[in-house]
């Protein structure tokens, strides 16, 4: 607040984008950390920064919903509202490995090892330059609206094909692919909340299991056939899913893919504290865990998002015409399914 108001917003971004950087010590800790900054009087940024080891997406939205409550009720000079937890992260974790061994251990992994036996290592996508010997994964991202209407027409083509929106748009990214690389054999990651038992809902841990959805278009004729193939390779993943350390242990890889996609059905929590009006801060973001990441979030009524990628192998126009074919892709799935690819 010490400094010209013309700068104060400029500083405050710089700040949380380094906030992003800032590595953990997994060793020492701490593996969440507070920031406050004060850009005038009334008027204040919060950065929370915690490592994925602590907890995943959904826990963050735990998170929020909790400070709010715990926010307030001291403000008011109440006791916590909170219930203590009938469940920890760590009785989780101990039931999660006594259940996950021996023979459905192994039944999951024989389904991978099926699935995934000579799988294409990269994809080739259209690259600025070489990818550097030691990969640093600098992230750009162009941000993504899904207007109502659009929203709407896709929910719909996805009931008449007996498939979730997820499986439609990731048919369309899917077919993208295809059309970049020429590869006809697409794989891609993306991830499960993991959070159906009840008890897990307000769970904060790591529950959200990465998944590695490999897709063979060859023979694959209309947008209909991809929709179906899509479906089947889901619905598989999601049956046997397991948890990342398993899989690279039991398939001896520590890298399954370079490409994610990820749809949120989720209603984002708001801080709503006594006294104060809170927003999301926008600023800042780190560095992309992927080559090319599409991460969306479904709303009531549409879905926003963002593709973030690697700006030291991928061209920023690229990346928007990427986009633009993606939305023609998907009008004509809409348009007619069956209509030949």
């Amino acid at each position: 607040s010490h400094l010209p108001a013309d700068v104060r917003e400029q500083q405050a971004a710089r700040l949380a984008q380094e906030e992003n950087l800032r590595r953990f010590d997994l060793a020492r800790g701490p593996l969440a950390r507070l920031l406050l900054l004060k850009v005038a009087e009334g008027n204040h940024v919060l950065i929370c920064t915690m490592h994925h080891i602590v907890g995943d997406g959904q826990s963050f939205e735990v998170i929020i919903a909790e400070m709010s409550r715990l926010y307030t009720s001291s403000k008011l000079g109440e006791p916590s509202p909170l219930a203590e937890p009938s469940v920890q992260y760590a009785d989780y974790a101990a039931w999660q490995r006594q259940w996950l061994q021996g023979e459905v251990l192994e039944t999951r992994l024989a389904y991978w090892r099926r699935q995934l036996k000579d799988a294409p290592q990269r994809l080739s996508l259209p690259q600025q330059k070489a990818r550097p010997r030691v990969q640093t994964f600098r992230g750009a991202r162009r941000d993504i609206r899904l207007t109502a209407d659009k929203t709407e027409a896709l929910r719909e083509l996805s009931r008449g094909e007996g498939v979730t929106l997820l499986m439609t748009m990731l048919s369309g990214f899917t077919l993208l692919l295809n059309q970049y690389t020429g590869d006809e054999d697409i794989v891609v990651g993306s991830v499960s909340a993991n959070r159906e038992r009840a008890e897990a809902e307000r769970l904060i841990g790591i529950l959200a299991t990465p998944l590695v959805l490999r897709v063979d278009l060859s023979g694959a004729e209309t947008f209909r056939d991809v929709m179906r193939r899509v479906r089947d390779v889901c619905l598989d993943a999601y049956t046997f899913q397991l948890p990342p350390e398993l899989m690279k242990v039991g398939l001896k890889s520590e890298r399954l893919f370079d490409v994610w996609f990820q749809l949120e059905r989720r209603e984002r929590e708001q801080l709503e504290m006594e006294g104060l009006r809170c927003e999301r801060y926008t600023e800042g973001h780190g560095d992309t865990r992927f080559e090319l990441s599409m991460v969306l979030t479904e709303t009531d009524d549409e879905v926003v998002g963002h593709l973030e990628y690697d700006d030291r192998i991928f061209k920023a126009q690229t990346i928007e015409r990427m986009l633009g074919e993606y939305w023609e892709l998907l009008g004509r799935m809409v348009d007619d399914p069956a209509q030949r690819l």
